[in-house]
């Protein structure tokens, strides 16, 4: 990811856009814990399954998932930055 914001981003956002690619990964993992230990720990008195509840907080990730996935899919072809063609990748290995 990276590379592709280091392509497409303009010289004033390059900085702003790697930023955010390189936080979002570990960010999503504390987020992850978190999320697991309020739905494992808000049943913690009443439920006598406790290791059950852990299980929701993948539910909540494809519920939050599902639209993003739709949308991608449903997204045409010429708002997304994919070149298919080798030109691309010849003009990149030109400046290197």
């Amino acid at each position: 990811m990276p590379v592709w914001a280091d392509a497409f981003a303009n010289e004033k956002q390059k900085a702003v856009w790697l930023t955010f690619l390189i936080l979002a990964s570990p960010l999503g993992v504390i987020f992850g814990y978190i999320m697991t230990s309020i739905y494992v720990g808000q049943y913690k008195g009443s439920d006598p399954n406790l290791n059950e509840n852990w299980r929701w907080s993948f539910y909540t990730q494809c519920a939050l998932l599902t639209p993003m996935s739709l949308g991608f899919l449903f997204t045409p072809v010429k708002y997304l930055d994919i070149d298919r063609s080798n030109q691309t990748r010849d003009k990149c290995q030109k400046k290197v």
